[in-house]
């Protein structure tokens, strides 16, 4: 994946931590270190549209924050998170429970001959995901609640049969909801959301937040670039269904 592939990319991103700061200082010292206007959570942002300007600024519950940023550039992005990591090394925390999520649209979407994000095949995106890469740089979100695995796929029928006709997103059964690595349920607002990453000090870990971040477009890119399953991502999901035959079985 060449690096200016990546700096064509838009990201949004989800930043929670803690501060003992109220939430008008809060939002005060985070418009100043960004200079950008930071917006109170009763106020929306349209998710899809590009928008360099502002965040918002939700408090989640008692001293937890979340900072939204619309979909910037990728080194504006990158800008912004040394920015603010920076600033809760400084005046605040993160904790098991915080999130770090982004989401994946491009700048060249639309264009002649560049990914178009509505053509995502999901079965090519779960098989060729390298999930495992990710839990390595975030062993400790493999288990988490809220960045549970997409490798869960089973037949939609009982009656499935291994035929290349038979291998299309229709087929199957994925984890089509919020709260795993991935959430497919993004798409239909036009973009990709990645909730693998966060956790204690995860603000401490910008070089491992972004190689994720990188892992992730380069496969989404190329997902939506190469549709098709090669032989490698069909043996990959004989793999994942010989892992849940029990349940499979049970359909019997």
């Amino acid at each position: 994946m060449f690096i200016q592939e990546r700096y064509n990319s838009l990201v949004s991103l989800e930043i929670d931590f803690y501060s003992k700061e109220h939430e008008p200082s809060v939002r005060m010292q985070i418009a100043s270190i960004t200079s950008r206007k930071v917006l109170k959570s009763d106020i929306l942002m349209e998710p899809i549209l590009p928008n360099f300007d502002f965040l918002k600024l939700e408090q989640m519950h008692s001293k937890k924050y979340r900072l939204t940023s619309g979909f910037i550039p990728y080194s504006e992005a990158r800008l912004l998170s040394y920015k603010i990591f920076d600033w809760i090394k400084t005046n605040g925390k993160t904790s098991w429970d915080c999130d770090f999520s982004f989401s994946l649209m491009f700048n060249d979407f639309g264009m002649m001959g560049t990914p178009n994000i509505s053509r995502l095949n999901i079965l090519k995106m779960i098989l060729n995901y390298p999930e495992s890469k990710i839990y390595d740089l975030f062993p400790e979100r493999k288990n988490y609640p809220r960045s549970k695995s997409i490798k869960n796929i089973y037949p939609s029928s009982k009656f499935y049969i291994d035929t290349p006709s038979s291998l299309s997103s229709n087929s199957f059964t994925f984890p089509l909801r919020k709260y795993y690595g991935i959430d497919f349920t993004s798409l239909d607002a036009g973009n990709l959301r990645f909730r693998y990453l966060g956790g204690t000090d995860y603000h401490e870990k910008i070089e491992k937040c972004f190689a994720a971040i990188d892992i992730s477009i380069d496969c989404l890119r190329h997902c939506i670039a190469t549709p098709n399953l090669t032989e490698e991502e069909k043996e990959i999901l004989d793999q994942i269904l010989e892992s849940n035959q029990r349940i499979i079985n049970s359909y019997s």
